[in-house]
């Protein structure tokens, strides 16, 4: 049986960077360990399986190499930048059902924009458990917050302890399997007043990637964290652009919207530019 895989990159900085995902139109039908098999031969941290389940409406099932996840964010750019470039896309907006909820994608001129699952702010990490993995550059305390996906958030003093940082990944995986968490996003924030809110690293050694150079996802929980610690203005409406890769030398730029009420956060979108780069024909 033969079909085309996508290869897309989502976040894209001009024609640099962003991360790479696989893509797959379902137009038959896949078993799990078929879709787990195609994820593991494309080898990039997410491949997205992308079926359209009535007009204007889609639906999203993703694997690493390893495993299957609930949600993936530049995996789902990718995708709808790839039925963007086929003609696909009539309309500007669109919902899509995925393991972690329903959600909605929108196209905001050339970028891509997917809507979230609003916050869920979990357990706080202790010091001692991040310094053997991290050092000691970090804040005293982390935590764990889920737009979808469950990642521990660990705030370091500047962007040069950030790049230089060279993580125990094994004690990482364990850290992630105590706490039922899918990685760590590690930040430093920058000056106020700069156009690039955080620099960011993104590590999930438990599910096969060491590092990743643009996470949706993470980035909108941090964007919520940010709200939620007091550290972004009393606007309604935030606009923040959080920078990631540069470490592996694929600088990529997330955009990242909140709409917000007082104190309650209404709405987590981030988006950013996708760039199709293949279609590689692929037999089971």
């Amino acid at each position: 049986m033969g079909f085309t895989a996508y290869i897309a990159r989502a976040f894209c900085l001009g024609s640099q960077g962003g991360n790479s995902a696989g893509v797959v139109l379902v137009d038959q039908k896949f078993t799990s360990d078929q879709m787990q098999s195609i994820a593991k031969e494309l080898n990039f941290s997410e491949t997205v399986f992308i079926s359209s389940v009535e007009p204007y409406t889609y639906k999203a099932l993703y694997f690493t190499p390893t495993s299957p996840i609930e949600f993936c964010g530049h995996a789902t750019l990718a995708a709808f930048g790839v039925l963007k470039q086929l003609g696909f896309l009539k309309s500007s907006v669109y919902p899509l059902e995925t393991q972690a909820g329903k959600c909605e994608v929108a196209l905001k001129d050339d970028l891509i924009f997917l809507s979230q699952p609003l916050p869920v702010f979990g357990e706080k990490i202790e010091k001692a458990e991040i310094a053997p993995i991290l050092g000691e550059c970090h804040e005293p305390e982390a935590c764990i917050v889920s737009t979808g996906l469950r990642d521990i958030f660990v705030c370091v003093q500047d962007e040069k302890a950030l790049q230089s940082l060279q993580p125990n990944l094994r004690l990482m995986s364990e850290l992630n399997q105590r706490t039922n968490s899918i990685g760590m996003h590690v930040f430093s924030l920058t000056t106020p007043g700069s156009e690039v809110t955080a620099h960011c690293r993104n590590f999930a050694p438990l599910h096969g990637i060491d590092e990743e150079s643009a996470t949706g996802s993470s980035n909108g929980a941090l964007a919520c964290l940010l709200f939620e610690k007091g550290l972004l203005s009393q606007d309604s409406e935030h606009r923040l652009l959080f920078r990631q890769g540069d470490s592996l030398g694929a600088p990529s730029h997330i955009y990242v919207h909140l709409k917000t009420d007082g104190k309650t956060i209404q709405k987590v979108e981030c988006g950013g530019e996708v760039i199709v780069d293949e279609a590689r024909e692929m037999y089971l």
